[in-house]
């Protein structure tokens, strides 16, 4: 449960109505919170991560997730439970800049080991537990991501969050001052932080209410930062630290090299609010950049409005930001940007090839590996244009004219990119044609390449290779594709792709007959969705088992399957129709039987996409 107090209220009422119940209240106190990432919940994290790795019995589920642990606190690579932990970004997917996915598989895996972490924590105590957070408009995003996501794990524990929210919107004098020019449009901390805690209360189902009791009212006061002391000992810090130590000199060099270097991590570890703040910040001395760096920090800042899902500002950004660009290579990449919102964004091919055109225009006779580069990625998102109008052969010739200027051994990592993207995007053209022969073939070109790229891309290779087979009927060659994929979403200790994976293999043997193997790997799947503490789909999952346990005749195990689920996911549509079926279990008609395997069992999707809703606030 989930209270969210109104603004005449804090901790000390908490307290006061509390005092006659058993009840340990943990403290997040965001009064003087930093916009670092974690940085609120830090304390409470070291708290709890102290406790757990002082018992033996949670040494496994700590080494699982070392890498995000490290990602918090470095510091900790020496003790031997972490050593050989490897990076978080070599096993995790960030955000794409070049698509302009928001998706963070490595955010996810962060926010999911926190959360886990706590709950853990909570089970411990011997009596209910409530976690409140006092001001919760001052506290890092990152905090407010992993509040919203524990507000829906806490169930069935003893235990509930209240916040108290003490002001409308955040008063941020550092990105007023940033934004105080006809650009100020492109800076409403505030509004942003109030949408973002709307966003909350709307996912997690908060329940707004007052306390009886004398009132705590919260001191006015100007938001400082809390000091690196309380912030995860990580590169987001480093680079801040260098950041403000370069604002606090004046030195307009080391800021512009300061900025670029944290909003590369910044940005691309989803921290939007402190990336914005840091853009204000240098927003007046932006002129005073070389102006390749100025438009760096344009695009970065409208990156990050599409990473928030504000199209229409992300567009108004890019388009300020053309203004100022000289070189053509720079030039083109804005174009991109634009046609690439239009594109996949706002599903305007035409305005999207507009813009694709002009980025062309702006290369004519450059020469060099960057200008090839760029025309690359402009071909292939041209040929999206023509695959949202279903114009099949006309992606193609451009899939094919892109080919022409990557074949000439560029080895940068946006050349790897691309060559990867347009691969599979050829791919896909011939699984839409039904060509699915080709389709594979294709794609097998990356299998020379799997020991050298590592087993992120492996796990996504092996898994469009099987779930391609499978469309193509060769099966027995997909169950092996999928397995190997899944034994590499083991490796990689990633609950989310062993989930999606597990239930792929379980629906490959339902729909072949092979009923005790598709209950085996239903099972798998809804281990790991326990484990992800993720309970809105168990019952279809569990569903899924059922059906297959059934077919076996094992009809009483069945029953129990569903219990199960619904007792840890009593509510929600995929809850009702299980509810439904467990009370006509015995006498489902052909017709019934046949409309839930229709509902609960899943074919393999053909790529393993990664939709990380059960953290993302945008």
């Amino acid at each position: 449960m989930f209270w969210l107090l109104d603004v005449e209220h804090g901790i000390a009422a908490v307290r006061e109505n509390l005092a006659d119940i058993d009840v340990k209240i943990f403290v997040v106190d965001g009064t003087e919170s930093d916009s670092l990432g974690f940085s609120s919940l830090m304390p409470l994290i070291r708290e709890a991560l102290g406790v757990l790795m002082d018992d033996k019995r949670e040494e496994a589920w700590l080494k699982s997730v070392a890498s995000e642990v490290l990602y918090l606190m470095p510091e900790l690579r020496s003790d031997e439970k972490f050593q050989s932990a490897p990076a978080l970004d070599a096993i995790a997917v960030a955000p794409s800049r070049r698509r302009l996915h928001k998706e963070s598989e490595q955010m996810f895996r962060v926010t999911q080991m926190v959360v886990t972490l706590l709950v853990k924590y909570a089970r411990r105590q011997e009596r209910s537990i409530l976690f409140h957070f006092e001001h919760l408009e001052r506290m890092d995003e990152h905090t407010l991501t992993c509040v919203a996501r524990l507000a829906q794990c806490l169930f069935p524990l003893p235990a509930a969050i209240t916040a108290s929210v003490h002001e409308e919107g955040v008063p941020d004098v550092l990105a007023a001052s940033g934004a105080g020019t006809e650009h100020q449009t492109f800076f409403p901390v505030a509004k942003i932080r109030v949408d973002l805690l709307n966003r909350i209360a709307e996912k997690t189902g908060a329940i707004l209410c007052s306390l009886k009791g004398e009132a705590y009212k919260a001191p006015a006061r100007e938001r400082q930062p809390a000091g690196e002391a309380a912030a995860a000992a990580n590169a987001e810090n480093e680079k801040t630290r260098a950041f403000r130590e370069a604002l606090r000199r004046g030195d307009v060099q080391a800021i512009e090299t300061a900025v670029l270097e944290l909003l590369e991590v910044s940005v691309f570890t989803k921290n939007h609010d402190h990336s914005l703040r840091a853009i204000a910040q240098v927003w007046p001395v932006l002129p005073r950049f070389s102006t390749k760096n100025r438009v760096e920090v344009i695009h970065l800042l409208g990156i990050l409005y599409a990473f928030m899902g504000d199209f229409p500002t992300a567009i108004d950004v890019f388009t300020y930001g053309g203004q100022f660009v000289s070189d053509p290579v720079q030039a083109a990449e804005n174009k991109f940007f634009l046609a690439l919102l239009y594109t996949k964004r706002l599903n305007d091919s035409i305005t999207g090839r507009d813009y694709i055109a002009q980025a062309l225009e702006c290369l004519a006779g450059v020469q060099g590996e960057l200008a090839d580069i760029e025309r690359t990625w402009l071909n292939n998102l041209c040929a999206l244009t023509y695959v949202n109008e279903k114009n099949r052969s006309a992606a193609y010739e451009c899939c094919l004219k892109a080919l022409d200027y990557i074949k000439h051994g560029h080895r940068s990592s946006d050349a790897i990119h691309i060559k990867i993207n347009l691969i599979s995007n050829i791919t896909v053209l011939h699984e839409y044609g039904k060509e699915l022969d080709k389709a594979i073939a294709k794609w097998m070109f990356f299998e020379k390449f799997l020991k050298a790229s590592g087993p992120v891309f492996a796990k996504h290779y092996y898994y469009r290779k099987g779930g391609l087979q499978y469309k193509n009927r060769q099966v027995a060659e997909a169950i092996t594709s999928l397995t190997a994929s899944y034994r590499l979403a083991c490796d990689l200790h990633s609950l989310f792709y062993q989930d999606v994976i597990a239930r792929g293999l379980a629906g490959v043997y339902f729909w072949e007959g092979q009923y005790e193997e598709a209950a085996h790997w239903y099972q798998l799947a809804i281990d790991a969705k326990k484990k992800l503490l993720q309970e809105d789909n168990l019952p279809k999952v569990a569903l899924g088992r059922a059906l297959s346990l059934r077919k076996q005749g094992r009809t009483l195990e069945a029953e129990q399957v569903l219990r199960e689920a619904l007792h840890l996911q009593p509510t929600g549509d995929a809850a009702e129709k299980a509810k439904k079926a467990l009370s006509r279990w015995n006498d489902l008609s052909a017709e019934e039987l046949d409309e839930l395997i229709s509902y609960a069992i899943d074919k393999p999707d053909t790529k393993l996409n990664r939709p990380f809703d059960l953290t993302n606030l945008y």
